[in-house]
């Protein structure tokens, strides 16, 4: 911790300077007064999480209020054998076996003074291990959640998820707030993917409007792995992602998709990064925003297929409907590829809604403001419509609605 702390007191907050952040000032951050979060959790009432809770939706779940992990207002019923999950700040050697390197790890790029921050300072996470051939039963639901106080405070959690041969999982991330609670949230997750398992890893963002969060994800996949990430941003004054993805076995696969729905002052930065290392490996990425008002996004999207990565298979979307002449998208996707046999593509779009699809509805009786609303919730639809349970479905396009311009509009439409 004392190491990680030097380092982030030389290197200090990224900033434009550094090519990764270019697009995503962290002055406002910079300039605030933040203490680490308390060692005992503020709890709101069962009533005030309810009304968090997702309607027909069973899963293992675990709160976190301001950064520490809440007992009571948790629902961990017994694990399948093989299975395990311990908050952080109460594991025991038995439960750091095998981990301690992890928690203590120097990141590689990109930049990573958070990374660093988050080692120096984590006050709780999480560590779940699950044995080879286990599978859970339900999801596992981690609720991050922000509760206004007196103070705003700096809260850092690190997760690490090790999965054995042939299990499966699903974690769901849920980023929430209670109050208009203007925190700094940094997450870090690791996770561990042995040969042929299988992790659906959905991250749901609805922080207060003054509320900053980074995140970071590094995952290693072995031979025949494959690991799922869902991001929804629909909150947040300032929001950075970093998904960091390594294709360590012959037939290792992932699938990245995401959509953000910002308005006002908004800004969500996307940067991932994927290295085929092996040969036979696949890769996609769907990311789709919608940007209204004067909010900002920002898409960096990175595959590298390194020498001997034969037969690699990789592709990589963004695209963007800017509904306001105040708005603006930053993307950037990269592709290197240093092996033969590959196929790899990527791309990029920035405009408007389709004159003709707007005519279109229009003319089958759709006032204009109805044909927007509808095509815009078409566009992100597509990514929601990836998720397995139903209820989370429902749930997301419903938060994803109350983003977009003119919501009223699709109730009228029914």
């Amino acid at each position: 911790r004392a190491r990680h702390a030097e380092r982030v007191l030389e290197r200090g907050l990224p900033g434009p300077g550094l090519e990764e952040w270019k697009y995503t000032s962290l002055a406002a951050l910079d300039n605030k007064a933040l203490r680490l979060a308390p060692s005992a959790p503020v709890e709101p009432s069962l009533e005030e999480l309810g009304a968090l809770a997702v309607p027909g939706f069973a899963s293992h779940r675990l709160v976190f209020v301001n950064g520490r992990f809440a007992a009571a207002l948790s629902l961990l019923e017994p694990l399948p054998p093989g299975a395990s999950a311990t908050p952080l700040a109460q594991a025991g050697a038995a439960e750091l076996e095998g981990v301690r390197a992890r928690l203590a790890q120097d990141f590689a790029a990109p930049e990573t003074a958070f990374a660093a921050l988050n080692t120096a300072a984590a006050g709780d996470g999480l560590i779940v291990r699950l044995e080879a051939g286990c599978a859970l039963d339900r999801p596992l639901e981690c609720l991050y959640l922000s509760v206004a106080g007196a103070e705003e405070l700096a809260v850092n959690l690190r997760n690490v998820f090790v999965l054995g041969e042939g299990a499966r999982a699903v974690l769901i991330e849920r980023h929430a707030a209670l109050g208009e609670a203007g925190h700094f949230t940094n997450l870090v997750d690791q996770f561990e993917l042995g040969p042929g398992a299988n992790l659906e890893h959905v991250r749901i963002q609805t922080e207060a409007d003054s509320g900053y969060l980074v995140t970071r994800a590094d995952a290693s996949l072995a031979q025949d792995a494959e690991y799922r990430y869902h991001g929804f941003d629909l909150g947040g004054r300032t929001v950075r992602h970093d998904v960091n993805l390594s294709l360590d076995g012959p037939g290792a696969r992932c699938a990245l998709a995401g959509v953000y729905a910002l308005d006002g002052r908004r800004h969500v930065d996307n940067h991932t990064r994927i290295d085929h290392r092996a040969p036979r490996t696949v890769s996609t990425e769907l990311f789709k925003g919608v940007v209204d008002g004067r909010a900002r996004a920002v898409f960096n999207g990175k595959v590298v297929v390194h020498p001997g990565a034969d037969g690699t298979d990789a592709t990589q979307s963004n695209r963007n409907l800017v509904l306001s002449p105040h708005a603006e998208v930053d993307t950037k996707p990269e592709l290197e590829i240093y092996a033969d046999d590959v196929k790899c593509a990527h791309g990029a779009t920035v405009g408007q809604l389709d004159e003709a699809q707007l005519f279109y509805l229009r003319s089958r009786g759709l006032a204009e403001r109805e044909a927007r609303a509808l095509l815009t919730y078409a566009f992100c639809r597509e990514v929601v419509d990836r998720l397995e349970a139903a209820p989370l479905r429902d749930h997301i396009a419903a938060r994803i609605v109350e983003h977009l311009p003119r919501p009223e509009a699709l109730e009228e439409i029914g």
